[in-house]
């Protein structure tokens, strides 16, 4: 408009707008990819063997009516804004792995004194009589 009232001449760019696909993507309810990768990991535990195929079949009944998305023989393929992407699935899953988790446990063990509580709704650790909240590091080296 501010154009046209200027009398500037240019060819407007035929897109659309990207929030379906983004929706597709990110959205909590009805569950986007994202969340369908999150609870595919939660449920694997130790075992990564067949993950990625699980991965892929959970996509594609959660995903597989959108008119964004198509599933293929080594992921899925994502109708963007700005082309078509193809996603292998392969190895989704372990790099998704949330290994916090496992290092505390591991420092934990290692550790000749350690307590942890909850207060005002933050957890926090003990280390050799230090305390930290569980979102900084877990590097134990610096408590020897």
């Amino acid at each position: 408009e501010e154009y046209v009232a200027e009398n500037i001449k240019w060819t407007p760019i035929e897109y659309f707008n990207n929030k379906v696909v983004c929706d597709l993507i990110e959205s909590k309810r009805p569950p986007g990819l994202f969340s369908v990768l999150d609870d595919v990991c939660a449920t694997m535990h130790a075992v990564s063997e067949g993950v990625d195929s699980d991965l892929q079949k959970q996509m594609t009944k959660t995903a597989g009516g959108h008119q964004h998305y198509q599933s293929c023989s080594e992921g899925f393929i994502i109708h963007h804004y700005a082309g078509i992407v193809t996603y292998n699935v392969e190895g989704f899953c372990d790099r998704n792995r949330d290994l916090l988790f496992p290092d505390l446990i591991e420092l934990m063990q290692s550790s000749e004194k350690v307590s942890r509580k909850h207060t005002r709704g933050k957890a926090t650790i003990e280390v050799r009589g230090k305390h930290m909240p569980l979102s900084e590091s877990t590097d134990d080296t610096k408590y020897h």
